[in-house]
């Protein structure tokens, strides 16, 4: 959202505009107090919990914070939300296998390189899945399941509070 606004781009190509900033230690200390931090575990997050104008607020831009430094800001902090979710986490985690659009920005990736350390970093395409079609496979594996009437959501996993079948099927006429 930041890099649609400030530079008309849908997203920052490689890390490389995050990676001219800065982290303000500010901001990161404002945004760890954000209720979505304290919600117990498992929780399965959802793009409401990270709209732009609840983080970067009007006086964040009147500070004159460079829009590099937010963008470095956001960054790392995505990177420290999913750091803090192994606290959360209670059995030791091996390995942290990443896909999406993520894995590009290598200023992300360093940021949980820096967070976990290199050997407990990896992505889908390390296990020859292609880090970018393994959400479609998800919603393809989670469609089959509805279609079959299966759950596909659990407790265990998302948080909800009983197993669900996800999504209704509707017939187009």
């Amino acid at each position: 959202e930041l890099c649609s606004l400030t530079w008309q781009n849908d997203f920052d190509l490689d890390g490389k505009k995050a990676s001219k900033g800065e982290v303000i230690p500010e901001l990161i200390r404002r945004w760890q107090k954000k209720l979505f931090n304290r919600d117990k575990f498992p929780i399965s997050y959802d793009n409401s919990f990270f709209k732009l104008q609840e983080f970067i607020k009007k006086v964040d831009f009147e500070r004159n914070f460079n829009n590099f430094d937010l963008l470095r800001s956001l960054t790392y902090f995505s990177a420290l939300i999913i750091y803090n979710a192994q606290k959360k986490i209670k059995n030791d985690v091996d390995k942290w296998i990443f896909c999406g659009g993520g894995v590009s920005n290598k200023t992300l990736m360093k940021d949980l390189e820096d967070f976990f350390g290199s050997d407990k970093i990896s992505v889908t395409q390390d296990y020859g899945l292609d880090p970018f079609f393994v959400e479609s496979e998800a919603f393809a594996f989670i469609s089959v399941r509805t279609l079959r009437n299966l759950p596909s959501s659990f407790p265990q996993t998302t948080g909800c509070s009983k197993s669900s079948v996800s999504g209704k099927i509707y017939k187009v006429i």
